[in-house]
């Protein structure tokens, strides 16, 4: 009888849970192999639940990286984006994070750049970074941590959602130390573009389209087609099921919002991204209030999942045609700028689905929610255009020309008002007339989302099962 494998599950963030968790995709993983689930923080709720589900959970606590580490990282990715990735994105995030910097930071950075001679770094500098950085890595404590839990729980693989964060960073060094298959699915879109070198060759890699495929055997040319498999991504599979949408009336009545007025849902950005977000969202307000719009809709606000809810609960109170919903109920009450160390229940994932499909127009600036709120065949408006001059409008602009977007922003199937008249003309035509773009919509999931019949969780269960059955 063969050994059966057990494969080790990291969690370093909130938004793995509900892909991993909520999908049923580690239920079906643990049907073929033995599980245990690695988790970052020490979220009590989550880890009571999955014992009491009879899962092996582990919560772990790494000490942060120190400054040689980051260090040589930086350079790392340095190389990466500017030679191996060869993006857009980079350019866009560099003008970015330039424009953000501090006089002193820029003069730093233009001595470094003079005595180095520019950017110019060579393959063989960067092969040679890599293996300090794995040599520097296997001297940590954190690497012997980690390593003595994976001797002692006899891993044959481990699953991968986010390798670019130090922490699964971190297990897949080990795992690479001990020769043990590495399977990386990707999570959001815009990660192979986004983020920065991978430590590791992928045994396999899962992927929501054509473009990541691109883009992973681009990063990895070592890695031949049949290693990458298009599944779409497992977190679309709750909009084509209909137990996570509530009853509208039962809905609106639990969040108190009035019967017979149309709703506008605003999936407000991170703040790094667009600042003074808020601006769009009074200006929209005040619109209604004045008759501007029509059929007197009302506004749903969706803050960022990892921004702060009291800000937005405060700002709120000055409107007056806006509600607010919590991304995250239970752990998103706290007055902070990141809380992504937060569980993601399933009364969270109905919320989101019951939000998109009650409401009927989708508003946001340069997010996946577009994508999300395309399942449901509602008028998407992207406002392409800076809320205030804290930012300009270029660098709002350049959200939407990233690699990982750009197909959305060609797509014709979301509005992308260049100002606040346009923005107040855009609602006005979505609330009238919805079918507008629906055939734009549904060939825009066929191209970012591959399949839209609810299974890409069992398409990467499936698929993990064959290749983890050639491992035993």
């Amino acid at each position: 009888m063969k050994k059966k494998a057990h494969i080790l599950v990291p969690l370093s963030f909130n938004f793995q849970i509900r892909y991993i968790i909520r999908t049923g995709l580690l239920e079906q993983i643990n049907k073929f192999c033995n599980t245990t689930v690695l988790l970052f923080w020490n979220q009590g709720d989550l880890i009571e639940e999955l014992t009491n589900l009879g899962y092996n959970c582990v919560s772990f606590s790494l000490e942060e990286p120190d400054s040689e580490y980051k260090y040589l990282k930086s350079n790392i990715d340095l190389y990466y984006w500017k030679n191996i990735l060869k993006s857009p994105t980079f350019k866009i995030k560099e003008r970015r994070r330039w424009k953000k910097m501090g006089f002193k930071s820029k003069l730093r950075q233009l001595f470094y750049l003079f005595i180095r001679g520019g950017l110019s770094y060579h393959e063989n500098e960067h092969m040679t970074n890599i293996e300090r950085l794995k040599d520097y890595a296997r001297r940590s404590n954190n690497f012997r941590l980690l390593n003595n839990l994976i001797n002692q729980l006899d891993i044959s693989a481990i699953f991968t959602t986010a390798p670019f964060l130090y922490s699964e960073e971190m297990t897949c060094q080990v795992g690479i130390y001990h020769n043990i298959p590495i399977f990386y699915s990707v999570l959001s879109f815009d990660n192979l573009t986004t983020r920065g070198y991978l430590p590791f060759t992928a045994q396999h890699c899962f992927v929501w389209n054509k473009f990541n495929k691109n883009e992973f055997l681009r990063i990895q040319p070592s890695i031949s087609h049949d290693k990458v498999s298009i599944t779409g991504p497992a977190q679309f599979d709750f909009y084509y099921t209909d137990q996570y949408i509530k009853n509208e009336q039962e809905w609106r009545k639990g969040k108190t919002i009035p019967e017979g007025r149309p709703i506008i849902l605003y999936g407000a950005n991170a703040k790094i991204f667009v600042p003074n977000e808020f601006l769009i969202v009074k200006s929209i307000d005040e619109a209604i209030a004045k008759g501007n719009i029509k059929n007197n809709p009302l506004i749903l606000l969706r803050p960022h999942p990892t921004d702060s809810f009291t800000d937005w609960e405060n700002f709120v109170k000055t409107c007056e045609n806006v509600y607010i919903e919590k991304s995250l109920e239970k752990n998103q009450t706290e007055d902070k700028m990141y809380n992504k160390f937060s569980n993601f229940t399933v009364d969270d994932v109905i919320n989101l689905c019951s939000s998109l499909a009650h409401s009927a127009v989708h508003i946001s600036y340069a997010s996946t929610l577009a994508l999300d709120g395309a399942c449901f065949d509602k008028p998407q408006i992207c406002p392409y255009f800076a809320p205030d001059n804290s930012v300009s409008d270029k660098e709002i602009r350049n959200l939407y020309h990233s690699e990982h977007y750009s197909p959305i922003r060609l797509s014709g199937a979301v509005a992308l008002p260049r100002n606040h008249k346009e923005l107040i003309e855009c609602i006005n035509i979505a609330l009238t007339s919805p079918e507008l773009k629906s055939k734009e919509r549904a060939e825009l999931l066929d191209q970012m989302i591959t399949y839209r019949d609810g299974k890409a969780t069992e398409r990467i269960a499936s698929e993990l099962e064959r290749l983890i059955s050639e491992l035993v």
